[in-house]
């Protein structure tokens, strides 16, 4: 979901609009000076292609809420239909059995949706890889960390509600039209407006709470994915930490997404929004419109809203400048996230300058009051006067036990942003910020800043116990896998129960294609060196020539961080990615010199 009114405060000023990803056809150049035996030094260079992660979910919740019309019963849609909604009514209140033809045809419905789907996601991915020439790495959610479970189940509650009204024998409640005058709806206009109604709960309930739908769309999706060939990586939590992580780690370049989540998260540096509209529509990008009487250009889906993690702090909308990442989540936690609520009254504006007023404001009394403690007392002060009534006054015994439980959600959803247990493709494990003196789970190497900012917040006591001891944060974030099962999981050839769910899943239709691509390696060296096969080159241009100075920006890097050209496949896919002993950091995080050459919002307001 992400932080209510955040986009379009920050994209509109400090994103570059309309940004075309063809423009990454021509990948980017790598440059490297290796020495000899003698004191002369070796320049050599490269070319390879852009890697850009996609935030999977997004689209999978568009297409689902998009097609929700297919698994409604169109019998709701005509008199005769009705009538037989009726008898079979009747007959479930009698305890007779259901008609055959009835289960039948709401399987072909189930299946006709899965298809939709499916089909929807399929075509932007290859859409975007015979486009764009570039390596797509698609990155999935695992398993619902404890912090967020209310939040599924409240969404969860909302589905079933439209589930009901969907699928609501009795008429759907339809609202008479503002009029002075009581006039009675004809039976047409009144059917017509429960049809409409129908329709509109059937997308808000998407694909439901049928978890036997889900694990076949599931299943289903993997099965396609890897027919294709598409590389694909299954989180072992929210996959926006694990989009952090392959950012941070430079094994991406970018990050396509719908989630303003990662705009805080540490190592970000490049997101990619509003690809090909929401909706049919690209709010965010307003020289792309196009009249509603024209049909869809295919080339609007390359199209998005660039956002740099640089360009930040030249967002208008708010005020940004000089807001670390740790600032960010303290910012993003108090608004409201999905792993804790707001306080009633306090929205994005509200949060920010408290953040700002406690971190950048009063540096000196930082050694007085820790800032987490600070930013909780100003957000009681500044909430709303019902909800002020439940916290305050501060010295209040009997009002702790709210400001405990409110704060408990607080520091969780701190440390859920900041130290979340992600998969490392590369080194095959499940990995963390970790800053706990004893731990099995492996240290991800954060930046500087990071331990700067994390050191300001664990000033404040309830959070460094948190963060240091991990049995108390396992129950926020979520427990670590054994090994051998988390690379299963990563790989999608087990649930998150550990049974297997390759064999699950059978083809959408009788013939049988690509069979050789649904076979997984069994190794980590398998899995990091798939053999090349001709379908992996058919589609790839031609790299050979030489670049060209005014196409590209050239990076020089010393022998030291040539970078690796070892590839990854994370379920028998394709692509190329860094190694573990490579110390490549500038060299692989920059993209296109078309996007380069682009002059970047700052400099755009300091003309």
């Amino acid at each position: 979901m992400g932080i209510n009114g955040i986009l379009p405060r920050i994209l509109p000023s400090a994103g570059r609009e309309n940004y075309d990803l063809r423009s990454l056809r021509d990948g980017l150049i790598i440059t490297s000076t290796s020495s000899s035996g003698s004191s002369k030094r070796k320049r050599s260079w490269k070319r390879r292609k852009v890697r850009l992660a996609v935030d999977l979910h997004g689209w999978i919740s568009r297409a689902c809420h998009g097609n929700g019309a297919y698994l409604m019963d169109e019998r709701h849609l005509s008199y005769h239909g009705r009538a037989m909604l009726k008898r079979q009514r009747a007959a479930v209140d009698n305890d007779a059995p259901i008609e055959a033809a009835a289960m039948q045809q709401q399987q072909q419905q189930q299946m006709e949706y899965v298809q939709k789907v499916i089909y929807f996601i399929m075509q932007r991915i290859s859409y975007l890889e015979k486009e764009c020439n570039i390596e797509i790495l698609l990155v999935l959610d695992g398993a619902t960390p404890p912090i967020k479970q209310c939040s599924v189940d409240e969404r969860r509650d909302r589905r079933k509600q439209a589930v009901d009204e969907r699928d609501a024998y009795s008429p759907v409640a339809v609202k008479q039209p503002p009029s002075t005058d009581i006039i009675a709806l004809d039976e047409a206009t009144t059917t017509e407006r429960e049809a409409i109604s129908r329709i509109n709960a059937s997308k808000r309930a998407g694909s439901g709470i049928d978890s036997t739908l889900r694990t076949l769309l599931h299943n289903h999706l993997l099965q396609e994915l890897r027919a294709n060939n598409y590389p694909f990586l299954i989180s072992p939590y929210e996959a926006d930490g694990q989009l952090a992580h392959l950012s941070q780690s430079h094994q991406v370049d970018g990050i396509i997404t719908e989630d303003s989540d990662l705009i805080c998260m540490e190592g970000v540096r490049r997101l990619l929004y509003k690809l090909g509209g929401w909706n049919g529509t690209n709010s965010a990008n307003r020289g792309s419109t196009t009249s509603s009487s024209s049909a869809p250009d295919a080339s609007g889906l390359l199209y998005g809203t660039l956002l740099e993690r640089q360009d930040l702090g030249s967002s208008r909308g708010i005020d940004l400048l000089d807001f670390s990442d740790g600032m960010l989540v303290v910012m993003f936690v108090a608004a409201g996230c999905d792993y804790c609520d707001s306080l009633r009254g306090i929205g994005i504006m509200t949060a920010r300058d408290i953040v700002e007023r406690v971190f950048l404001n009063s540096a000196s009394s930082r050694r007085e009051e820790p800032v987490l403690r600070r930013v909780l007392n100003e957000l009681y002060q500044k909430c709303h006067g019902e909800a002020r009534a439940q916290y305050l006054p501060l010295n209040d015994e009997d009002k702790a036990e709210a400001r405990d439980v409110y704060e408990k959600a607080f520091l969780g959803a701190v440390a859920m942003y900041r130290h979340p247990l992600v998969y490392d493709p590369v080194l095959g494990d499940v990995i963390a910020n970790d800053v706990s003196s004893s731990s099995s789970t492996k240290t991800s190497k954060a930046s500087p800043q990071f331990w700067r900012d994390e050191q300001i917040l664990m000033d404040y006591e309830p959070y460094r116990k948190l963060v240091t001891d991990r049995e108390a944060l396992y129950q926020v974030v979520g427990s670590p896998r054994p090994l051998d099962l988390a690379h299963k999981m990563a790989r999608g050839l087990v649930d998150r129960q550990g049974v297997d769910i390759t064999e699950n899943a059978a083809p959408l239709d009788d013939s049988e294609s690509n069979n050789n691509n649904n076979v997984l390696p069994d190794t980590q060296d398998e899995l990091l060196n798939p053999p090349a096969t001709q379908e992996n080159n058919s589609s790839t241009y031609n790299h050979d020539s030489q670049p060209s100075s005014q196409e590209f920006t050239v990076l020089d890097t010393s022998a030291a961080t040539q970078p690796s050209t070892q590839e990854f496949s994370v379920a028998g896919g394709r692509g190329t990615q860094q190694s573990k002993s490579s110390k490549s950091s500038s060299a692989l995080s920059s993209l296109s010199p078309d996007l380069l050459a682009s002059p970047s919002p700052a400099k755009r307001h300091s003309q």
